[in-house]
């Protein structure tokens, strides 16, 4: 505020009137002279009326001194009346000097303030501020420029004070986000009051996107206005809340429940979140949500109580007729009663859409429980049994996920759901062999979907997984999704491609969960070209998700994980086992191959061995430092070493003058000899593959020609060029093991009898194993001959496990009977347990309950599908418990009578589908392997693989004319089964078919009956037959029984099947290690259709025991057989049931429980297995075997 003071007389010259006041006097003197008139007037003139003003109190006590003088303004003068001059001019100059004593000051305000003070009459103002000064009037001239007058400085300073504190503009703010409020009514009328005072004005400019309100006046009215403004937006400004409830079923329905306890309205928005769990957040302007927070905490003072019945059928029947006893208690006790839902959320008794609540979805998903019993005890020729009651038979075992390594091409694998990589940068499916293999397998029509599902996107975000769904759709792909994961190109383990590959490997395993995909079949992401991963890396990445994955979701429906690796990449296979091992993986994750054989780690000091004429080539895993041989080699390059090497161990260990001689030779000759200084052998054999992995074989071969030249007689060599050259394994592992085997065969080695390779890391060992297996495997002749090659198919592996279901000898579903929850809302806490005790009386007098139990004697070796076969009648009737207890070899079911009467007649027919579907796969599969098809170019002959040669048979018997099948070589083939020719369609040659049927060349016994061209036929054998006479003294030497009668088994394919078994082990183990027997083995009355027509099939094993292996059992004496438990009676009938079989035991050892096949004889040929397992060395009574056809089912023996 700037300041001017102004003296009268330059007041007076500033507005030009000095002039006029001196005509104006002399005119007023010449009339007094004149006597014109009787009145004298003089007149002074004024700058503004307000100097008057604040001078008139002065003026007017002048005034008193001169009684006839007479003092007004008008228009900025002041008039002087009297009769007599002399009062005139006395008068007229003390005024004078009154008015000149006048202070003036100017003011200046912000235009705010001005706009508002010219909107105010100067009188009003001046009153309003100033009216209460004690020494004077003080007078603001507002139109003239805001000039304060008053008679004294000290006057204009307390004016000057008060208009700075009796003054006031303020702004208020409000956001963009805040608009919505002021353009309310309510904010309006507050206006239209605020704007009716007059000591007040407001205005409104933008800001950008924000709106200034000014509010300018005096000082009081000003911040009242303000306060009345900033109270309104505070409590209209929206706000969010949260309260916290303690119960979610109070969250779940509070419309249902404010109506019902009548407990007001709740204007505020209530926002429920199930991450949030016991709380709501509110959201409004904040005076609702007070008013919502004040109802709300009434609600929260109600009592919630739960009433939990563990009955199978409860739910049910409280979401049917059980309503009317809700209704009923409700109205009794003034309560709320909700049930809960599987997810425990609950579900009020009236719909959601009559209260106003918002819809919740509610998911049933279906799970196989599975569970272990604490009993251990076992037999040999028999289900386990047990003396513990049923409910000790379902304790709890944690699932095991199969975390499996398979050779092949993911698009040929069978999975509920495929996984592959995308490149982030390039999302093609051309961009990378995976996705290639997976376009070029479904076709057009799945390259059209992927098309449209990622359009034209040139790039997409790494670690996003993209589900594809094609079930039941014609791809040839044998999965029901396809599911995507991008991925970017390594850039370090702390680097931005790791994390996205875990994140969208992890994604993948959620959706499978949630989409309940129980398999899985997927690359080994990150290896190759394109995306550059150290294999290493790729499968800690897996391993880490994996883990990661089953200790969030412990009993996860995916149970089996399927990494498949090219076949050619034998390296990835093995490191990624190697890497997997290490990790020390959670025990409920099974680390196996493709045949469910888990891995266990290598042993320090492990080796195999074969012959190659004279010499021992042995493979170890071992430190070559450690090695006993006369001589070590050592690959360096003799200047530098990194510490993870070979150079490095074996300089360090032998000692410093070591590699001054080694560098010394180099220069001379490629293998460098010199002593051993302080290791083991004698000497050490240096060499340089200069990076090179051709170099290897001529390395190999100088060693080995170097060792025989100096009369050395052993040697171990390290894996040459695997580790700080990094060459293929694989590649490596074949040069070394054919140069050897190639100077062994070419060469006569007369001094050197041993060779050992010694790799240091567990994937290197096995891929050199690999290779060396090939030595110890016979040459295949190249010509077809069919019953060879029946019988090398018959050399089958060892009987699989069952996929996923390893060990449980009991699966529930559900696992416990499911619990009904009812939720109580009172505000009578008092009423708590009488309205519980109202409502289990109610549901006990309106429920029946019933037990069911099914005999099924081969339940134990049911696989995973026909399992969840028998579960899925359930899928209808979710209020009924199944217990599948595969010890006992029962099916329980639980439930309400109605409904365990319709899950039993279910599982009845699934159980009729089971049985008969295996019969009709055993007669395929046997017949199958006795009719076989080969075809001839003219010069040689050779056989279809097993897959075609199953495809033709099918088609021959369905009397088609044509088929086109691959051939071996992946040429597209066209068969006429007619005329029994072929044309490759790339070539255009001509091919000859034939079928050769092994069971017309083959010879039925001599002592069965005629067959008449049946499959099986069941002979009753004559009791007064030397026949019948010996099976019953065989019988009859252990057990004291009456026979009812005695049947000979003859089924063609079985017979044939089991002779060339013989043939096969007559071969490999000589005519004196054949040892066939004839054992016992006692079954159910059920279970003989399925022997009779398939015999001790591989779906046996493991069904009475497995102390001793996995296998089926045979007992030496029928004393054991005939014991109850393994022949029980037929309800019927009262008969029991034992077989006499032959049994080719050959050559056996010892049995240990978990054994899936037999070992290996000796450590120097891990190909020439035992044939079967017994219970003890010396006089065995037992006996476990492991294959189809190594038994024949020669006679059922009847008996009471």
């Amino acid at each position: 505020m700037i300041l001017h003071l102004f003296p009268l007389q330059a007041c007076m010259q500033s507005t030009g009137m000095s002039g006029d006041v001196t005509s104006r006097m002399e005119s007023i003197t010449s009339s007094e002279n004149t006597g014109e008139t009787n009145e004298i007037q003089s007149f002074v003139p004024l700058d503004s009326d307000f100097q008057f003003e604040v001078a008139k109190d002065e003026i007017d006590a002048l005034c008193q001194s001169f009684q006839s003088l007479k003092v007004s303004c008008e228009n900025r003068e002041l008039i002087l009346s009297c009769n007599t001059s002399e009062v005139i001019k006395s008068a007229r100059d003390e005024i004078k000097n009154l008015i000149n004593s006048v202070e003036v000051r100017t003011i200046e305000f912000s235009k705010v303030q001005a706009d508002f003070l010219t909107s105010k009459e100067s009188k009003y103002i001046s009153d309003k501020l100033f009216g209460d000064l004690p020494e004077g009037k003080v007078i603001l001239d507002i139109p003239r420029g805001f000039r304060l007058y008053a008679l004294s400085t000290n006057l204009l300073d307390q004016a000057e004070a008060v208009l700075k504190n009796h003054l006031l503009h303020v702004s208020i703010k409000i956001k963009a986000d805040e608009k919505e409020i002021v353009s309310s009514e309510p904010w309006k009328e507050l206006l239209d009051k605020l704007m009716c005072k007059k000591d007040i004005k407001i205005c409104f400019h933008d800001n950008n996107d924000d709106l200034i309100v000014s509010i300018v006046g005096f000082t009081e009215e000003v911040k009242k206005a303000k306060k009345e403004c900033e109270d309104f937006l505070y409590q209209r400004k929206t706000v969010k809340e949260k309260l916290f409830l303690e119960d979610p079923i109070l969250i779940e329905n509070i419309d249902d429940l404010l109506k019902w306890f009548n407990l007001g309205e709740i204007p505020a928005n209530v926002q429920i979140s199930k991450a949030t769990g016991q709380t709501v957040t509110l959201v409004g302007p904040r005076v609702e949500v007070e008013k919502t927070t004040f109802v709300l905490q009434k609600l929260k003072k109600k009592n919630v109580d739960i009433l939990c019945i563990n009955k199978y059928g409860a739910t049910h029947y409280f979401n049917n007729q059980g309503k009317t006893l809700l209704d009923d208690t409700q109205k009794k006790f003034g309560c709320r009663v909700y049930l809960c839902d599987t997810e425990n959320k609950a579900e009020g008794i009236q719909k959601a859409d009559e209260l106003g609540a918002k819809d919740r979805k509610d998911s049933n998903k279906k799970e196989v429980r599975k569970h272990a019993s604490d009993n251990k005890e076992t037999h040999k020729d028999g289900t386990s049994s047990s003396s513990q009651k049923e409910k000790n038979l379902v304790e709890t075992q944690r699932p095991v996920l199969q975390l499996m390594l398979s050779f092949g091409n993911l698009e040929n694998k069978k999975a509920k759901a495929m996984v592959a990589s995308l490149l982030s940068t390039k999302p093609d499916l051309e961009a990378m062999n995976v996705t290639k293999g997976i376009k070029n397998k479904a076709g057009n029509k799945f390259s059209h979907l992927f098309s449209a599902v990622f359009g034209c996107q040139s790039s997409l975000q790494s670690g996003q997984h993209f589900p594809m769904e094609i079930t039941g759709k014609s791809y040839s792909l044998d999965c029901d999704y396809v599911i995507f994961i991008s991925c970017q190109t390594w850039n370090g383990p702390d680097g931005s491609s790791c994390k996205a590959l875990k994140k969208g490997l992890s994604e993948t395993l959620e959706y499978c969960q949630t989409k309940n995909l129980q398999s899985v079949a997927m690359s080994v992401i990150g290896p190759g070209k394109m995306l550059q991963y150290p294999p290493e890396a790729a499968a800690r990445i897996i391993g880490e998700v994996v883990q990661s994955f089953v200790q969030r979701v412990p009993n996860t429906c995916v149970k089996k994980i399927e990494l498949v690796i090219p076949t050619e990449n034998e390296s990835l296979y093995y490191v990624c086992r190697e890497t997997l091992l290490e990790m020390n993986l959670d025990d409920r994750i099974s680390l196996c191959n493709e045949d469910g054989v888990i891995f266990h780690k290598i042993s320090f000091g492990e080796s195999s061995e074969v012959k190659i004429g004279n010499l021992s080539l042995a493979l170890t895993y071992n430190d070559i430092t450690k090695e006993s041989t006369e001589a070590i080699v050592n690959s360096t390059n003799f200047s530098h070493w990194n510490k993870n090497t070979v150079a490095h161990a074996i300089f360090t260990a032998a000692g410093q003058h070591i590699i001054g001689a080694a560098q010394q030779g180099a220069s001379r000759e490629k293998v460098v000899m010199t002593v051993a200084g302080n290791l083991k052998c004698k000497y050490i054999m240096h060499c340089n593959c200069k990076q090179d992995i051709a170099n290897i074989s001529v390395l190999v071969k100088e060693i080995i020609i170097k060792c025989e030249s100096v009369g050395l007689r052993s040697v171990a060599i390290p894996a040459i060029g695997t580790g700080e050259c990094q060459f293929n394994a694989k590649t490596v592992a074949h040069d070394m093991i054919d140069s050897i085997s190639t100077l062994s065969r070419t060469r006569n080695l007369t001094s050197l009898t041993a060779v050992r390779l010694v790799t240091f890391r567990p994937s290197i060992y096995y891929i050199f194993y690999s290779e060396l297996k090939k030595l110890s495997r016979p040459v295949q002749d190249s010509s077809w001959n069919p019953l060879e090659l029946l019988t090398l198919r018959l050399k089958d592996p060892w009987i699989p496990d069952n996929d996923a279901i390893k060990d449980l000898p009991t699966l529930q579903q559900p696992l416990q009977p499911p619990t009904t929850k009812l939720v109580i809302v009172t505000d009578q806490k008092a009423k708590v347990n009488e309205i519980k005790s109202f409502l289990e009386r109610g549901f006990q007098n309106e429920v029946k309950y019933r037990k069911e139990q099914i005999e099924q004697p081969l339940l134990k070796t049911f696989s995973l599908e026909e399992i969840e076969m028998l579960f899925s009648v359930l899928n209808d009737q979710i209020e009924v418990g199944m217990i599948l207890d595969r010890l006992k070899n029962y099916i329980f079911i639980e439930g309400s009578e109605k409904d365990v009467v319709d899950v039993t007649m279910k599982v009845h027919t699934n159980l009729s589908a089971i049985m008969t579907a295996r019969l009709e796969m055993a007669t395929k599969e046997r017949a199958g392997l006795l009719v076989q098809w080969g075809y001839s170019d003219g010069k040689t002959s050779k056989p279809f693989t097993i897959n075609v040669s199953q495809l033709l048979e099918d088609n021959y018997q369905a009397r088609k004319s044509n088929v086109t099948i691959n051939l071996e070589n992946g040429e597209k083939t066209l068969v006429d089964l007619r005329a029994m020719k072929a044309v490759i369609e790339a070539t255009k040659q001509k091919l000859t078919v034939i079928r050769r049927d092994l069971e017309a060349e083959t010879q039925c016994p001599l002592h069965w009956d005629n067959m008449n061209g049946l499959l099986l036929k069941i002979v009753e054998v004559d009791p007064n037959s030397e026949e019948y006479e010996t099976v019953k003294c065989n019988f009859n030497k252990t057990v004291n029984l009456p026979i009812k009668k005695i049947e000979r088994i003859q089924n063609r394919y079985q017979h044939i099947a089991y002779m060339l078994r013989k043939h096969y082990i007559t071969e490999k183990n000589g005519p004196c290690h054949v040892n066939e027997k004839n054992l016992f083995h006692g079954t159910a009355p059920q279970s003989c259709h399925s022997i009779n027509y398939s015999g001790f099939s591989r779906s046996f094993a493991g069904q009475h025991a497995a102390a001793f292996g996995n296998g089926v059992y045979f007992a030496e004496n029928a004393s054991y057989s005939a014991n109850q438990t393994y022949s029980p009676k037929d309800p019927n009938t009262g008969e029991r049931f034992i077989y006499q079989a032959k049994v080719l035991v050959g050559r056996h050892t010892k049995g240990q429980s978990g054994m899936r096949h037999p070992p290996s004889r000796t450590q120097n040929d891990p190909f020439d297995y035992y044939d079967s397992l017994t219970d003890t060395i010396i006089n065995p009574t037992m006996f476990v075997v492991f294959h189809d056809d190594q038994v024949y089912p020669e006679y059922l023996i009847t008996f009471t």
